[in-house]
C-alpha cells in the first residue's frame, strides 16, 4: 500500500487518495477512494478545466492544490475503477 492522503470534508464521508505505483522513479499519481455507490459531481470549468465534487467534498479541479500540491490532471480509470489525480 502506498501513501495514503485523508482529503478534508463535510459531514461524515471519508475520502482518501492513495498513490499508485511506479515503475522506477517517484509517483505522483493517486486514485481516489470513495465510499461504495457514493455519487460524485464532474465537469469542465468554462475555461475547459476538469473538477470533480465528491460527497461531502472536497471541491478538486485542474490547478487546485491538495496539501500543497498542485493538481495537473484529473482522469477517470476504468480498469482503476476511480478517478486518477495526477500532481505536478
Amino acid at each position: 500500500m502506498g501513501k495514503i492522503i485523508k482529503l478534508k470534508s463535510r459531514y461524515s464521508h471519508h475520502k482518501l487518495i492513495e498513490l499508485l505505483p511506479c515503475n522506477g522513479g517517484e509517483s505522483k499519481t493517486y486514485i481516489l477512494k470513495l465510499e461504495e455507490n457514493s455519487p460524485i459531481r464532474v465537469g469542465y470549468s468554462d475555461d475547459g478545466k476538469q473538477w470533480i465534487d465528491p460527497p461531502g467534498g472536497p471541491f478538486m479541479s485542474v490547478g487546485g492544490m491538495i496539501d500543497d500540491n498542485k493538481i495537473k490532471n484529473i482522469d477517470y480509470s476504468y480498469d482503476l475503477g476511480g478517478y486518477i489525480i495526477t500532481f505536478e
